[in-house]
């Protein structure tokens, strides 16, 4: 499996070819994420809006008004005016109830918490990033307040079913909140020992904390604790229950329609309102046949794009990646495996393609760089492209696991598969099409600072900063990331950059392994030590 690797070479030189000249990688769990994005962002680019109409009406009943729609769009204004023709319907037109239908609902509360719903919860809510949640998450788990982050499960067992009800009115001083337990003994949709794997959902320890401790948390670590407890919290909460209505307006034949509901009990609703979506409107109190007046209203409108994705819908966008796939059967197995990548991965794998920046995030929204538009388009129509791809190695190692295929078949036909794409990728390669001025532009965003040799942007490069013209101008500045054992931090290499040189720092190390403080310079491209730079203002120096 090793020799996958290979691509990234393989892209790189074949689009350097081309005249990109940057590093690209690739990887069966990172390619295809950004890929889905960036359909996502072809299809906002290709769209094309169409005009449509919109009939509503503002309707007077006896006990109150209400807002009443025509369910269908009308493509032109014509269309509108032929069918108030049609229904003799005026701009004040008397009607009737034609159709009241009353039924009484109630819903359970959310699932357990497993990382992927955590993730898209606070980045909803308060727009943290899954890399942020993992890191809160991670710290809380250390605190021993929330278990094991890295799960893909939102079921529990009855094992901590039990300790969690015997901690009820714990949690809930710990939350400030209080209710009357509706559910003390344990259900399918939260407790399933079946269903329980590595880890079991994200829930509160067995750790109450208390209020002062709870105060000492971090703004972002009291959020994700909170929304972990109360979640866990409502699956003992009484059911959410309400009416919803459904009516109809009859006006000469043409039907409006409008749908409201009315609380009854807000049961565990009452806990997690702060994040519940607006509520539908009510309505007032009417009758079968009973008559209205409506004020009729034509809404011209366009069709609209979708939305670019937001940094968190890319952790249920890589979990259901199998919707994406045509084959049925690889569909199921990549429900099996909840879509590509782990729990434990796919935050890193946004972060991945934020560093390599293929994607950029700006308010929360996610954008395909041309860096990344070029990859996809150097990808597309081959298994790179696809979660296809992690769905066949999954079913072949399955299959292995079971002593139906041999491992040896396995690695001929990874290799197999790279033979292929060294064989077609050139081909494929000479379609490609970019923008230089814009990878230019995202190159000079992305660099720390001015070559001191070229002029050029110095970029990250991993173990060190390295000049990002090196191909064009043969340049081979580069400025270390690592000087006499002191990893040099970015705002010192920027400084050192624009400034030339740096305060006094501190950390380095001798051979001799002796510490010293120096600051740093820059002469003719190259990092010297400066044993008489002053040291940064307000820093307090050891005597």
């Amino acid at each position: 499996m090793a020799r996958r690797h290979e691509c990234q070479p393989l892209y790189s030189l074949l689009l350097q070819e081309q005249g990109v000249h940057d590093t690209f990688s690739v990887g069966r769990v990172q390619t295809p994420t950004l890929y889905l994005i960036y359909l996502r962002q072809r299809e906002i680019e290709n769209f094309k809006p169409e005009p449509y109409f919109e009939i509503t009406a503002n309707v007077t009943a006896k006990n109150g008004t209400f807002k009443a729609k025509y369910k269908e769009r009308l493509k032109t204004k014509q269309e509108v005016l032929s069918l108030y023709e049609k229904h003799g319907i005026e701009r004040e037109t008397e009607g009737s109830i034609a159709v009241l239908n009353k039924k009484d609902k109630q819903l359970p509360s959310p699932v357990l918490h497993s990382l992927a719903t955590l993730q898209a919860t606070a980045n909803r809510r308060w727009k943290y990033s899954p890399s942020k949640v993992l890191n809160v998450m991670q710290s809380l788990y250390e605190k021993k307040l929330l278990s094991y982050p890295r799960t893909e499960s939102n079921h529990i067992t009855t094992a901590e079913f039990s300790y969690l009800k015997s901690k009820l009115s714990a949690y809930m001083n710990a939350v400030g909140v209080e209710f009357e337990p509706a559910f003390l003994q344990p259900r399918k949709r939260y407790v399933d020992n079946q269903k329980v794997q590595e880890h079991y959902a994200i829930i509160p320890t067995k750790t109450i904390p208390t209020e002062k401790r709870l105060a000492s948390l971090r703004t972002e670590e009291q959020n994700i604790y909170k929304e972990v407890v109360l979640t866990t919290l409502a699956m003992f909460a009484p059911l959410y229950k309400f009416e919803e209505t459904n009516v109809e307006v009859d006006l000469n034949g043409l039907r409006l329609h409008a749908k409201g509901k009315v609380d009854r009990e807000k049961g565990w609703k009452a806990l997690l309102s702060p994040r519940q979506k607006q509520e539908e409107p009510s309505l007032p109190a009417m009758e079968v046949d009973e008559r209205v007046d409506t004020v009729m209203k034509t809404v011209a409108d366009e069709t609209k794009p979708p939305s670019l994705y937001t940094e968190g819908q890319l952790i249920p966008l890589m979990k259901s990646a199998g919707k994406h796939v045509e084959d049925e059967e690889n569909t199921a197995i990549l429900d099996e495996v909840t879509g590509i990548g782990t729990g434990a991965t796919r935050a890193n794998i946004i972060e991945t393609l934020k560093s390599r920046t293929y994607i950029t995030v700006s308010k929360n929204q996610v954008n395909v760089t041309e860096k990344g538009k070029i990859l996809c388009q150097a990808v597309e129509g081959n298994l790179l492209s696809k979660a296809d791809m992690t769905a066949e190695w999954e079913l072949f190692l399955r299959q292995i696991g079971k002593g139906e295929k041999e491992g040896t078949t396995f690695i001929a036909n990874i290799h197999q598969f790279i033979d292929q794409l060294i064989h077609h990728a050139p081909a494929s390669l000479k379609e490609v099409t970019f923008k230089k001025e814009l990878l230019m532009q995202e190159a000079k965003s992305e660099g720390i600072g001015l070559c001191p040799l070229c002029g050029s942007p110095v970029i990250n490069k991993g173990r060190v900063y390295g000049c990002s013209g090196y191909r064009e101008t043969k340049c081979k500045f580069v400025l270390p990331k690592t000087i006499a054992k002191k990893t040099l931090s970015e705002a010192s290499a920027k400084r050192l950059l624009t400034k030339g040189s740096t305060s006094q720092l501190r950390g380095f190390k001798s051979k001799a392994g002796k510490s010293f403080r120096a600051g740093l310079t820059l002469k003719e491209g190259k990092v010297e030590f400066n044993f008489d730079a002053k040291p940064m203002k307000n820093t307090k120096r050891k005597p």
